[in-house]
């Protein structure tokens, strides 16, 4: 397959399976980090995530069997900014259910960006803004 098809088959992938998250961390000098994390995963074959890892980039994981899925589940994650960036534009036009959360993560990055050094309350409460606004998307599916 070319990389093109590559692409339309991981945003359909990942329409189906991945995980958009904003998500925020308090570091020890209780100061709020946010970032974004691109998950999937997936029980009984690993192969679809070592395509998105080849495509992409990322950590691929092993997790333990669990109670309610006694196989072993595969877990593929992506936390460097440029790579989500990346991956979201690149999937974007083949993207149906996740569009909207793509599209709020590649503005959440690029507002992170172009504030760096700003360190004030309006700009922490935007980012829990956008952090938010993933959530409720999440819940309206499209």
């Amino acid at each position: 397959m070319g990389r093109m098809t590559d692409i339309a088959w991981a945003a359909g992938f990942f329409d189906g399976e991945g995980c958009i998250q904003i998500l925020n961390n308090k570091g020890k000098n209780k100061t709020n980090s946010y970032y974004v994390t691109l998950d999937v995963s997936q029980a009984y074959s690993k192969e679809p995530l070592l395509l998105l890892q080849r495509l992409f980039g990322g950590s691929l994981e092993v997790l333990s069997a669990r109670k309610h899925c006694p196989n072993a589940v595969w877990h593929w994650r992506l936390y460097a900014k440029d790579a989500i960036r990346e991956m979201l534009v690149e999937m974007l036009p083949y993207l149906t259910v996740k569009r909207r959360q793509a599209t709020t993560a590649i503005s959440f990055l690029d507002f992170k960006a172009t504030t760096l050094r700003l360190r004030s309350p309006w700009r922490l409460s935007r980012l829990q803004w956008y952090k938010e606004k993933i959530r409720i998307l999440k819940r309206t599916a499209a």
